[in-house]
């Protein structure tokens, strides 16, 4: 998995980067995952364009 994301062919390579950076600054108790229950289902449809 790490050689997809740092490929220099993946396109979203930088915005992965970038936002690692950014989660890597919050404080630990941001970091938590919270509302899973809520977020997978909605990164889930981005993603792919379905709910399952």
């Amino acid at each position: 998995m790490s050689n997809i994301i740092l490929s220099e062919y993946n396109l979203e390579r930088q915005r992965i980067i970038k936002e690692t950076i950014a989660f890597d600054k919050r404080p630990d108790n941001e970091r938590d995952i919270k509302d899973l229950d809520k977020k997978i289902p909605e990164r889930l449809k981005a993603f792919i364009g379905k709910d399952k």
